[in-house]
């Protein structure tokens, strides 16, 4: 080769691989001053709902005013809609909700998850969403992603495309956390938003990839992007809009992938249709003779795919063309589906989603088919991330390739401290007073209005049936205290649970000697029901509208403690409610007018909760 001939090679071998690397334009990097929460919610699905948690913590934690010491092991159990904390030889009733919160640096074990040896550096909620038990883990940004990388990609994969996995995980969960503040989580730990499995041992890569990107997110419009990512593309990025519909996103633009094309670890599946129209499987024959309305089919001379279901670039097609000459020599040529058809009868299906890219290659003997793409193809390829980081591409020419418009933001993030607040589902924690009672003594019921009734609850949850109202000043039994802020209490033969605010081991000036005294003088008296026909409804609030609790037949005799207008409040075998004024008739021993509004009550609310 002359040195013209050397020269000129030269320069265009330079100017192929200049090209090579020009449409993987780094992603623009900037940086906002900002101190947003950092704090994520993990609804812990993966360890399903066994009833009872088992959880060893490391670093001191507290569950509402119970301390539990590094290296304390407590045990959670779920049953009819509340929770126990077993700790220390003692349990305690915790409620619908409660948090074991961290003080300062820590982590829990939980037994029933997926991977036991690993600890969640988080506070954890116990909580019922929709009559179910869950645990969310509240854990710092940087904190939940060495869990999150390591099982989305693997710590064996090249660090820059740890790093672009780690960006787009970080964002994901930072957008979540924005778009779900309303609820009691904002994402789960499976594959229906990302897998975490709490903090692995190891994955030095991943903790490096995390560490060296801290705080860094996709934004467009200064707001998170919508990050998706997925296994393989099989060669073709896709367009949000075709994978899911609504509109198109400018960052998720149809295009070609070599990367993920040429990375052999991609997903690929094969099946050939013969030449030979005798040799191929009865699936494959059965499928082409009833497109050609004929069985006489000799020989396959092509296969071409046809009918894009997307508009170009796209090269999703759905339809092949089959060319074939008949016994006699005539060429003829028909139509075959793809999905549902020529690649199901081929097995080379990936998903169920439909939505493979084909490719048909001329192999000797017939038609090799190739099915490609593993997952939606939106966004990341993680394999396609692995090659580009292979070849020596950085984790911003990564991005920039699959999130192309979009950019780079630094974040300074905070970590935060799990609260009872925030979210409607659940309860707030309640500390204990600093007076505390005792069990197995009597203390007091003490509220701010002398004529006020606190609720007793069939269990210790603000939701829970309501079963005694139990006057200001009453003499009550102390059977248990618990962590949450309830009390287990005896008054007038009935057992059930009061907020341990107002209980006081002092009894109040105006208190009498015995709960009955003060008892009469609540109740307006014992009214018998006087119906024409049928009985009386007996309602959750004092309007015609509200749900009916009960039925009272004509002639029973009820408590009734308070009228509102034309309703009045009344108990009726173990159930607080409302019924028609006009229809319940006080007896001679009412010392009280008819025209006495209801007392207040604290708690909540004295509204029966069904």
């Amino acid at each position: 080769m002359n040195l013209v001939r050397r020269t000129a090679f030269l320069l265009a071998l330079i100017m192929i691989l200049a090209l090579g690397h020009a449409f993987a334009d780094a992603i623009p990097v900037a940086s906002r001053s900002n101190n947003d929460s950092g704090t994520v919610r993990v609804r812990l699905d993966s360890i399903g709902k066994p009833g009872v948690y088992n959880v060893t913590v490391t670093g001191n934690y507290t569950a509402g005013s119970l301390n539990i010491s590094s290296g304390g092991k407590v045990t959670v159990t779920a049953s009819d809609g509340a929770f126990t904390l077993s700790y220390g030889g003692s349990s305690y009733n915790m409620g619908s909700s409660f948090y074991l919160s961290r003080k300062g640096d820590g982590s829990a074990k939980i037994a029933q998850a997926l991977q036991p040896s690993n600890p969640y550096p988080a506070d954890l909620r116990f909580i019922y969403i929709s009559g179910n038990p869950y645990i969310v883990a509240h854990v710092y940004i940087e904190d939940y992603l060495p869990g999150v990388v390591g099982y989305e990609m693997s710590d064996s994969f090249p660090l820059e495309s740890l790093k672009a996995q780690a960006i787009a995980a970080r964002t994901y969960a930072m957008r979540a956390a924005t778009a779900n503040s309303g609820r009691a989580y904002d994402v789960v730990d499976t594959t229906s938003d990302q897998v975490y499995r709490g903090t692995p041992s190891g994955n030095s890569n991943v903790k490096s990839a995390v560490s060296s990107t801290k705080g860094m997110t996709l934004m467009y419009n200064n707001a998170y992007c919508q990050v998706y990512y997925s296994s393989s593309n099989g060669g073709q990025t896709e367009s949000n809009a075709h994978a899911w519909g609504g509109s198109a996103l400018p960052y998720y633009q149809i295009t070609d992938d070599p990367f993920d094309l040429k990375n052999p670890n991609s997903t690929a599946k094969k099946g050939t249709v013969y030449a030979s129209f005798a040799s191929n499987s009865a699936a494959v024959r059965n499928l082409i003779s009833s497109a050609a309305g004929t069985s006489d089919i000799a020989t396959i001379t092509s296969v071409q795919l046809t009918t894009s279901k997307y508009s170009a670039p796209s090269k999703l097609y759905t339809q092949a063309i089959i060319s074939y000459v008949t016994s006699g020599g005539t060429s003829r040529a028909c139509t075959v589906n793809l999905f549902g058809g020529l690649t199901s009868a081929l097995g080379i299906a990936i998903g169920g989603l439909k939505n493979e890219l084909h490719s048909v290659e001329a192999v000797s003997g017939g038609f090799r088919i190739t099915a490609r793409r593993y997952g939606h193809g939106v966004g990341l390829s993680q394999y396609g991330a692995q090659q580009m980081a292979k070849e020596g591409y950085d984790y911003l020419s990564i991005l920039g390739f699959y999130f192309n418009g979009a950019s780079l933001v630094k974040n300074s993030f905070i970590g935060t401290v799990a609260s009872g607040g925030g979210d409607s589902a659940g309860e707030t924690a309640v500390n204990l007073p600093q007076t505390a009672v005792s069990t197995g003594t009597t203390a007091y019921v003490s509220l701010s209005d002398k004529d006020g009734r606190l609720n007793m609850r069939r269990k210790a949850s603000g939701s829970s049936t309501i079963v005694k109202k139990i006057p200001n000043g009453s003499k009550i039994e102390i059977i248990s205290t618990d962590a949450k802020g309830w009390i287990k209490t005896k008054y007038d033969g009935v057992t059930g649970y009061v907020v341990a605010q107002y209980v006081s081991v002092n009894a109040p000036a105006s208190a009498a000697d015995t709960g009955s005294k003060t008892d009469t003088a609540q109740k307006l008296g014992v009214g018998k029901v006087s119906i024409s026909s049928g009985n009386l409804n007996l309602r959750a609030s004092a309007s015609s509208d509200a749900k009916v609790l009960a039925r009272i037949p004509n002639g029973t005799s009820v408590d009734v403690y308070a009228r509102n207008g034309a309703w009045m409040e009344v108990y009726y075998k173990g159930i607080y409610g409302y019924a028609s004024a006009d229809l319940i008739s006080l007896d001679g021993s009412s010392t009280a007018s008819s025209t006495v509004s209801a007392a207040p009550v604290q708690e909540g609310t004295g509204v029966v909760q069904t």
